[in-house]
């Protein structure tokens, strides 16, 4: 699986990522509102709904322009509190996020209940 991240800045010097994320058919651009970090599916390989989530009532919405990364805080380094949803699954998951030292990867962190009982997927840099 490659997985891969474009950044046009640095955390260090402003905590709003600009950042899009490629992880196999899906792209997610992160943006703020209201203080909170997002990423926002803006595209996908194939079209298709929701057909995997938990709530029925939410199977008929696109995939294509949902929120899969929401209510994050920054709590410098790093984005805390937020929650990520799993398209492939339907599940929502705690997350985190953060930047390694050098910049080059960025860490996604989920979990149910506490960070230690969860996965991290890493997202390398496009230079």
């Amino acid at each position: 699986v490659r997985r891969r991240y474009i950044c046009c800045n640095s955390w260090d010097e402003n905590p709003v990522p600009n950042v899009v994320i490629l992880i196999l058919n899906y792209r997610t651009r992160f943006y703020i509102q209201n203080n909170k970090l997002y990423g926002k599916l803006v595209w996908t390989q194939t079209e298709r709904k929701d057909i995997y989530n938990a709530d029925k009532n939410l199977r008929n919405r696109e995939v294509k322009g949902m929120v899969m990364l929401s209510n994050f805080t920054w709590e410098a380094p790093q984005w805390v509190e937020g929650k990520i949803y799993d398209p492939e699954g339907g599940s929502t998951y705690s997350s985190k996020m953060w930047l390694s030292e050098d910049k080059q990867t960025l860490n996604i962190r989920g979990y149910i209940g506490f960070s230690l009982l969860g996965r991290s997927e890493k997202f390398t840099r496009v230079k």
